[in-house]
């Protein structure tokens, strides 16, 4: 909602203030704002290869991870991801690869 409302805002100030102190102002404040993101922790099973955990990183980074840890030894990967991919979603996106996947924990 915040975002949305900085957008708003941008737009009028823009057109009322181009360039000024309060179009500066609000354009670093919306650099501040970030698209909601959440933590999952997964379990995985098949993994095997240190090539697997770079397909599983590579996908998870795809729809739009970022941190993302795999660990081939623990068969777990955690990750920040987009507040609107759900933790169920990419469980099952990556046991489709072939990698059979729970979701462990969600921190929002």
């Amino acid at each position: 909602m915040l975002q949305r409302v900085l957008a708003v805002n941008h737009r009028e100030i823009s057109r009322e203030d181009k360039g000024g102190p309060a179009g500066k102002a609000l354009n670093e404040a919306a650099l501040l704002v970030e698209e909601p993101y959440q933590s999952v922790e997964l379990d995985m099973d098949g993994m095997t290869w240190e090539s697997c955990v770079t397909a599983v990183k590579s996908t998870i980074e795809q729809l739009g991870g970022k941190g993302v840890v795999v660990s081939l030894t623990e068969g777990k990967a955690k990750a920040t991801i987009p507040i609107a991919l759900k933790p169920e979603q990419l469980a099952q996106q990556l046991s489709e690869m072939g990698y059979v996947t729970c979701v462990l924990s969600v921190r929002r």
